[in-house]
């Protein structure tokens, strides 16, 4: 009996640290989100401008027009 209570309490013990490292692994390989931006949007340079302009200067970022007021800005989001 005292044999089944031992293995009973390793096997749980490996549970609990296999589950554990794939949560650690988990966050790990979770990206903070920043924003940034790149001017304005303009009818030159509008939606697809924006987003390649942040994809240029954010290293992969996304970017998109949002209007503040009367003005267009590119705003961009990124992994930093």
């Amino acid at each position: 009996m005292e044999r089944k209570t031992l293995l009973a309490f390793f096997v749980s013990f490996l549970i609990m640290c296999a589950s554990g490292s794939v949560v650690d692994q988990t966050n790990a390989n979770t990206n903070k989100l920043c924003e940034g931006g790149v001017g304005l949007c303009t009818p030159e340079c509008a939606e697809s401008c924006c987003d390649f302009n942040c994809f240029k200067k954010y290293n992969g970022g996304h970017g998109s027009c949002t209007s503040v007021g009367n003005i267009r800005l590119c705003q961009c989001e990124y992994s930093c």
